[in-house]
């Protein structure tokens, strides 16, 4: 209710009659409406079905022409006028190592992440172990890095097994020393320029270390990976300005948008991997709130 209140002021005006069409309007404008992502589909749909179609030909060469074709008549209805286009660009040789990691993310399962850590919690009755995002999970706990023997030794004795936890998928080994009762403000730094960075589109970005987390020291698992991103720049004079992109595209306060500041001081509003393809297909919504070009503060 209080962020009702808070809104409908925005569109109506105080003690001021209005119709109830247009009081319906702000009504339904003050809460958030259903999450729609049909630009990400147009953006991407043709893309990640050649990639799914490609990676179901390579582990099952013996799937039937008849099932491929039908297949690819249903993409068609779907997609007329980009299944081409997105089968040349996905078969295509000589990626850049951009375009290799935009696949990757195409076909990355939902609930993965290029920035997986492995979790000891032992906070709660016994040990529990699991993967989890780094970065949804350093604002809510204390934690101490561990190396991969001393946490799959714990895990084993717990019943799990090794292969629960592939080493090429995971940053970081953490145990949870502490669940916090208020939420830790991290924030990003990459040591590179504002020259150095793309900005409004997808781009490969490095040197980035955490900042703002009482272990941030030494979770150095950041600094030498390439993270596909996407920035928007942002007022770096105001420490919530991040959350306008947010707010500007309508997105879940669970999305992972996170505050990136460069090495020339400049503020950003970062998404990474499956979160940057999305910001992708929706940026054309960011530029009706300014005038001016992607490389200066829009907000």
């Amino acid at each position: 209710m209080a962020k009702l209140q808070e809104k409908l002021p925005e569109t109506l005006i105080r003690e001021q009659a209005v119709s109830r069409a247009t009081l319906a309007d702000a009504i339904a404008d003050a809460f958030d409406p259903p999450k729609e992502f049909a630009k990400y589909r147009q953006c991407w749909g043709a893309k990640q079905a050649q990639g799914m179609f490609a990676r179901m030909t390579q582990e099952n060469a013996k799937v039937s022409q008849t099932v491929r074709e039908r297949m690819m008549e249903d993409l068609q209805k779907l997609y007329p006028k980009s299944i081409e286009s997105g089968q040349y660009e996905w078969s295509k040789k000589n990626k850049t190592d951009l375009e290799k990691a935009i696949q990757k993310e195409l076909l990355r399962f939902r609930g993965g992440s290029t920035l997986q850590a492995a979790v000891w919690d032992s906070q709660g009755s016994g040990s529990n172990f699991y993967t989890y995002d780094l970065l949804r999970l350093l604002p809510h706990a204390l934690v101490e890095v561990c190396d991969r023997a001393t946490f799959l030794d714990a895990a084993g004795k717990s019943g799990r097994g090794e292969e629960e936890f592939p080493e090429e998928f995971i940053q970081v080994y953490l145990r949870v020393q502490k669940w916090v009762d208020e939420r830790i403000d991290i924030k990003l730094q990459c040591n590179r320029s504002s020259g150095e960075l793309k900005i409004g589109e997808l781009c490969l970005v490095d040197k980035v270390n955490i900042i703002g987390h009482p272990q941030a020291d030494v979770i150095s698992c950041l600094r030498n990976k390439k993270l596909l991103a996407f920035l928007v720049p942002v007022n770096k004079n105001k420490q919530s300005s991040h959350w306008e992109v947010s707010r500007a595209l309508n997105l879940s306060p669970l999305f992972g948008l996170y505050r990136l500041i460069d090495a020339s001081e400049q503020a950003y509003g970062c998404g990474f991997n499956q979160d940057a393809l999305l910001l992708e297909a929706l940026k054309w919504h960011l530029k009706k709130f300014t005038n001016t070009r992607f490389e200066s503060s829009i907000f």
